[in-house]
């Protein structure tokens, strides 16, 4: 056991959930979505799971409209962000071999770090057409940070949520899309400027909600570790009141432990 956790969602159960999607269909899957609300985890996991939809509008949208096409005009659009694409694949698969080596925290910690840093630059950058480098360095570091946020969280979800994966991934393409239309409703209400102080505030927000995840998940792992080494902690464990299903789904990969 290296610690780690499988890198992408590929890995936690694409082909399972092809059978699950079978299995529940129409009002049973609503109702199993609207059930995983209720999770704690899944609350905390919320506010990441908006971030990446506003992310992803605001690279979309708002920056090849207040940035590219003011400076660099609307025909140079379409490079930026081939740019962005180019790098956000690349990145992706980088990050899920690379994270059977690092963990997914540091790779979290790289994704926050770079949205930080990118934004705080946004606000005090005075986009100059005689620098057209500049677009597609911020471009392509996007797309660095988005390839850790669609790799790491999706991966999280499966992680997290082994005995419900079908209500979880819908939960996540949920708050994925509710992010969208976030974006894309105060987007004509909104100067860049503001956007940019939405987007951190939102991104603080969901990343502490992601460390808390991941305290929980730790103390957790370790509290079934000490079980699995004391047969008379795991008595009593057995005596008590039936595990929920997030408890469930610990045990299950309970040979698995997060490394902070």
């Amino acid at each position: 056991n290296n610690g780690n956790f499988p890198p992408s969602s590929s890995r936690y159960g694409e082909k399972q959930r092809k059978v699950d999607s079978q299995e529940l269909s129409g009002i049973q899957l609503l109702s199993a979505t609207a059930y995983q609300l209720k999770k704690p985890y899944q609350q905390l996991l919320i506010p990441i799971t908006i971030w990446i939809g506003m992310e992803q509008a605001f690279i979309g949208a708002d920056f090849t409209q207040a940035y590219i096409s003011c400076a660099l005009g609307v025909h140079r659009v379409g490079y930026v962000m081939i740019c962005f694409g180019v790098v956000n694949a690349a990145c992706s698969l980088v990050f899920g071999s690379l994270m059977k080596f690092v963990g997914r925290q540091p790779l979290m910690v790289l994704g926050a770090i770079v949205h930080v840093s990118l934004i705080v630059v946004l606000l005090h950058w005075k986009p100059n057409p005689d620098n057209p480098y500049v677009f597609y360095t911020v471009s392509g570091l996007w797309g660095v940070g988005d390839a850790v946020w669609q790799t790491q969280v999706n991966g999280l979800y499966g992680t997290l949520f082994r005995r419900n994966k079908e209500a979880a991934f819908s939960n996540y393409r949920l708050w994925e899309s509710a992010g969208f239309v976030i974006a894309y409703a105060y987007s004509t209400h909104l100067c860049a400027r503001m956007k940019l102080y939405v987007l951190l505030t939102v991104l603080l927000v969901g990343t502490t909600g992601y460390i808390i995840v991941e305290l929980l998940h730790r103390r957790k792992q370790k509290r079934l570790k000490a079980i699995a080494e004391d047969p008379k902690a795991a008595q009593a464990e057995a005596n008590q009141v039936e595990e929920t299903d997030d408890e469930k789904d610990d045990i299950d990969d309970d040979i698995i432990i997060t490394h902070l």
